[in-house]
């Protein structure tokens, strides 16, 4: 085991040889210098900060030991080597005031709340709720919040809201996984382990990351009995749309230095991305649509889930950014042999780092409970019968070689329809449903379909209307 002394005197005599070191110089020689099978390592590597600079020179804050959890009480300001020692960072709410003061907080709203917590690099920054998270599946999953540091740099991420939880208390059914466990109990007891991830694979609109708001917004998870009044002590989550996203996003680029000063001159300063903000700072990343990511990314991907997690910085000087103790990756995509447009097989090299896999399908007693059988769905239509039709539409998908549908109707899918039939009526629903699929053909088949499960004095559309 790494001793505290023995800690310590490597990372000074690193600097004192090497004064120019960079942090993946002295990480990349620690790693030589120490035992790989050092069970301490990796916890230790995880909490050695990032270089700082007070103007006396470069400094690196030695973290040896995990932040304190909820409630415990603060840890004293870490030690420093490697020259003069830098300021410590405030703990009282005074000292943070004090810290704050000292950047510009024009434009913040005044109901921002200042960071109370241990990480160096927040400290004096502002938080505020910017919005209702828009990557959130369903509204009210989650709320998003900003953090603006000193340098005017933003980070947004959203918290999952006690409304995303299970029922009662938010709007999600739990589903049964084999073994006698449920979706919700099983990610819960991943994002509970330190360096576990988990890739959700299923059709589309079945629940898969609705299924992680819900596990982390539920109040009996990790004593949550507690309001959480601050947004730092609730789990963090941001859902990335891989698809949509390029490797700045993702990983980081050089941006124009915002604030140069005299003694900072540099032209451009590099910013993090959203998935290496998360890596440096603890939270939950959702990799929605894994299997769209660009190849480069990929193999960042790659590291994060091996047993050392992190993350390398090819741009910015090689910069390795150990994985936070509490970060996860949860990543969720459609099978591959069902006709999903664009996408591919996922690399069995990235499949295979996954530390469970859950595979989703549709729940129609989930359904069901939204929309009891029994009771109409219109006037004339009861739900079993619009059940009756979701299970054939989905034989059919299914079915695609044999000449079926190329849709896949999901859940949201069943709520527009029923609200459509509400609103607008049965006809119109059923028109709406219809342009779901793309070939005249299916259009057709959808549309007889429709009529022989409802009825066809419900339903007074012709197959010359979709011609």
């Amino acid at each position: 085991m790494v001793s505290e002394a023995e800690w310590k005197q490597a990372i000074t005599d690193i600097l004192t040889a090497s004064p120019g070191a960079s942090r993946a110089d002295i990480i990349a020689l620690l790693k030589k210098q120490f035992d790989k099978n050092d069970a301490t390592l990796g916890e230790r590597l995880s909490y050695f900060a990032e270089a700082v600079n007070d103007g006396t020179g470069k400094h690196y804050v030695l973290r040896s030991a995990p932040r304190p959890s909820r409630g415990a009480p603060a840890a004293p300001a870490p030690a420093t080597v490697g020259g003069v020692p830098g300021p410590s960072a405030p703990t009282t709410t005074a000292q943070i005031a004090a810290s704050t003061r000292k950047y510009d907080t024009d434009g913040i709203p005044d109901d921002s709340v200042m960071y109370e917590g241990n990480d160096q690099r927040l400290i004096g920054s502002r938080w505020f709720k910017a919005e209702e998270n828009p990557n959130a599946t369903k509204k009210g999953n989650s709320a998003l919040w900003e953090c603006r540091f000193r340098d005017g740099s933003r980070w947004q991420f959203g918290v999952p809201t006690r409304e995303a939880g299970p029922r009662p208390l938010g709007h999600y059914d739990v589903r049964k996984l084999p073994g006698k466990i449920t979706d919700v109990s099983l990610i819960q007891e991943i994002l509970s382990k330190e360096g576990l991830s988990c890739l959700m694979v299923g059709h589309t609109g079945v629940g898969k990351t609705s299924a992680v708001y819900a596990a982390m917004a539920d109040p009996k998870w990790e004593g949550a009995d507690s309001p959480h009044t601050k947004p730092w002590d609730k789990p963090r989550i941001y859902r990335g749309v891989m698809s949509n996203m390029s490797k700045e996003q993702l990983i980081g680029q050089f941006i124009p230095n915002p604030r140069q000063t005299e003694t900072d001159k540099r032209t451009f300063i590099w910013q993090d991305g959203i998935l290496t903000q998360m890596v440096r700072y603890g939270g939950v990343f959702i990799a929605d649509e894994i299997n769209f990511t660009q190849p480069d990314v990929n193999v960042a991907m790659n590291s994060l889930l091996d047993d050392d997690k992190f993350i390398i910085l090819p741009e910015n000087n090689g910069e390795i950014v150990p994985a936070h103790s509490k970060f996860h990756l949860i990543a969720a995509m459609n099978p591959t042999g069902f006709g999903y447009q664009g996408t591919v097989k996922l690399n069995d090299a990235l499949k295979s780092r996954f530390s469970y896999t859950i595979w989703y399908t549709w729940a129609p007693e989930v359904e069901k409970k939204a929309y009891p059988p029994g009771e109409d769905c219109v006037p004339g239509i009861k739900f079993s019968a619009v059940h009756t039709l979701w299970g054939k539409l989905r034989n059919g998908f299914v079915n695609q070689a044999a000449g079926g549908f190329s849709y896949a109707v999901g859940y949201r899918d069943l709520k527009a329809f029923v609200s459509n039939a509400t609103t607008f009526g049965t006809d119109a629903a059923v028109a709406s449903l219809i342009m779901l699929f793309d070939e005249a053909e299916q259009k057709k088949a959808v549309l007889q379909m429709a009529k022989d499960v409802l009825g066809g004095n419900n339903v007074h559309i012709d197959d010359s209307d979709f011609e």
